[in-house]
């Protein structure tokens, strides 16, 4: 099997707790119907934020009792639950490349590194989907010239744009690209984020 088959089958798993079998001779064998009542029930399941958390409460620090009464406040924290497995995924398919420079870098253990970037965030006031069409996969820099802004994507051209015209790469199109990119995530970063955020 493939190595990026046996990832999504493992997507597949976390998502929906089912194993797929990815082979074509499996599904001609139950015909277009089968795999179209499963394509369906999959698209259905993957809208669904797939929790990946290890949900272990974290041992509270011995501090003298002075410093304790201090620390002591009540908080509460909205946190978006990102589907982990489908991050994992894509870097898979892009073999931890960044899709705009198609570098990366090596950490200990041998394993090439990237970050998934959301097109329109997550959480307010963007509201972004989870979801693999929102989603670039991209190195730290370029990561973090998504994020404030620096750089965007043409909606239509998958061109690079910048408000730095000190950035490589202005004008050309992305360098890998392996999965569908939604336009409107893409027009929503554009007219919302680009240019915009200050530090």
């Amino acid at each position: 099997m493939h190595k990026n088959s046996s990832v999504f089958v493992e997507y597949v798993k976390g998502v929906t707790g089912y194993d797929f079998n990815p082979a074509s001779e499996f599904w001609k064998a139950q015909g277009i119907e089968k795999f179209t009542e499963w394509k369906k029930e999959w698209e259905q399941a993957r809208k669904q934020q797939a929790v990946d958390l290890n949900d272990e409460p974290t041992p509270t620090p011995r501090v003298p009792d002075k410093t304790r009464v201090l620390m002591k406040k009540t908080v509460t924290v909205n946190r978006v639950i990102r589907d982990n497995a489908l991050s994992r995924f894509l870097k898979t398919v892009y073999n931890s490349h960044c899709q705009v420079c198609n570098r990366t870098f090596m950490v200990p253990g041998g394993r090439n590194y990237a970050e998934t970037h959301h097109i329109r965030p997550l959480g307010g006031p963007h509201n972004g989907m989870d979801i693999e069409t929102n989603m670039l996969v991209l190195c730290p820099l370029h990561h973090a010239m998504f994020d404030y802004g620096v750089v965007a994507l043409h909606p239509e051209k998958l061109t690079l744009l910048s408000i730095d015209n000190n950035i490589d790469r202005i004008g050309k199109p992305l360098a890998l690209k392996r999965h569908p990119i939604l336009r409107e995530s893409l027009e929503y970063h554009l007219e919302n984020i680009y240019g915009k955020v200050r530090h």
